[in-house]
């Protein structure tokens, strides 16, 4: 089968499965998600938006495998993120701490983390680089530039 899945906001999209009213906080992503099992809502403690894309096809695929809409909107609201990819650190009164482990200087610059901190939660962002020897030059260029 072949289903689209996608944003409402986005333009021109034909996707049978879709979320709006899309919010994204400290605490995770919350939205309503509309597809041909019903709408619902999703709630989950992950963050970002291309998280958000990633459960809907989650979402997508577990409901045209013949789990429940309530079942897969369950199962997304239980997933963890693999270790050090967009994991949070916080707590009561202290700051949101979140660790994305880059693997290049591109994906340091073009990593959903910063986009993430300024665009949906609006946030003072810190970048910690830590570079291990066998890379030190290929980081020194980009942070040097």
């Amino acid at each position: 089968s072949l289903l689209g899945f996608g944003f409402a906001s986005d333009s021109g999209s034909a996707a049978q499965v879709h979320a709006s009213n899309i919010q994204f906080s400290q605490g995770g992503i919350r939205a309503r998600v509309s597809s041909p099992w019903g709408e619902g809502i999703l709630s989950s403690p992950l963050l970002g938006r291309f998280n958000l894309s990633n459960l809907l096809a989650v979402f997508s695929v577990l409901c045209l495998q013949g789990v429940t809409m309530d079942k897969a909107l369950a199962v997304i609201a239980s997933l963890e993120t693999a270790p050090g990819r967009m994991q949070r650190y916080s707590g009561p009164a202290l700051p949101l701490v979140v660790v994305d482990f880059a693997h290049t200087p591109d994906a340091l610059l073009w990593r959903h983390c910063a986009s993430f901190a300024r665009a949906e939660l609006s946030v003072y962002l810190v970048v910690v680089v830590s570079v291990i020897a066998a890379n030190v030059q290929k980081w020194q260029r980009l942070l040097s530039a």
